[in-house]
């Protein structure tokens, strides 16, 4: 196996909406990842190059928060770090047999499930935290599917003009898998909470016995 990431280069971390301000970060806590291949961009140089103007016109999904739109720019952040990592999956040319895609800040409380199969043009997805759509934290595929996960910084424009909506990541994602015609399968036995950058951590809501008796709706109809 192999492990790549994309660290977004700064200083100290600010994030009104969760309280964090001024936290120092460490420019070489990425170290500890052991990656094969990590590559760095400069925040400032990030942000010059995603979309943040124009994506911000449709509205802030976060508003009620009072976050001055500084959600939507970590999410497009994301997006920027998810498409230079798999810059680098494709670079390798590698034929994995399984590609995982997650974010370094979870604190897992279960072991990672790993399904037995893969099925083709699936995509597996945590159970909880789904706010109708699905976990963009984590999740596993095969290298199309994964591929095709990685790369949705470049539809932003289409889900905001085509859903007049603001950008909420985890129905775009739920909404990208859609239109690439893929389908989802959840890991349910799997649990893991964020870890903030000031060791604080954000314990999942969601019940399991909700999860499985909103399934049996939807597959009942």
């Amino acid at each position: 196996f192999k492990r790549f990431a994309h660290i977004t280069q700064l200083t100290e971390l600010n994030n009104e909406r969760r309280g964090e301000k001024g936290i120092v970060i460490d420019p070489d806590e990425y170290k500890l990842l052991g990656c094969d291949v990590v590559e760095q961009t400069d925040q400032r140089l990030v942000d010059e190059r995603i979309d943040f103007e124009y994506l911000k016109k449709f509205g802030n999904l976060w508003e009620d928060q009072k976050d001055n739109f500084s959600t939507l720019k970590n999410v497009l952040r994301q997006y920027y770090s998810l498409n230079a990592v798999t810059d680098i999956l494709e670079r390798e040319n590698t034929g994995f047999d399984m590609v995982i895609y997650s974010r370094i800040c979870l604190g897992f409380k279960t072991p990672i499930e790993i399904p037995s199969t893969l099925q083709p043009r699936t995509l597996y997805t945590p159970w909880f935290d789904r706010y109708r759509g699905l976990n963009d934290r984590f999740a596993i595929g095969n290298v199309e599917t994964m591929v095709a996960y990685g790369r949705r910084q470049s539809e932003a424009r289409i889900y905001c003009e085509e859903k007049n909506r603001p950008m909420g990541a985890e129905h775009y994602l739920y909404w990208c898998m859609r239109r690439h015609g893929f389908k989802n399968q959840f890991l349910t036995t799997m649990n893991f909470s964020r870890v903030r950058a000031d060791g604080t951590e954000r314990i999942p809501q969601d019940e399991k016995w909700r999860f499985y008796y909103k399934r049996a709706l939807e597959m009942t109809g």
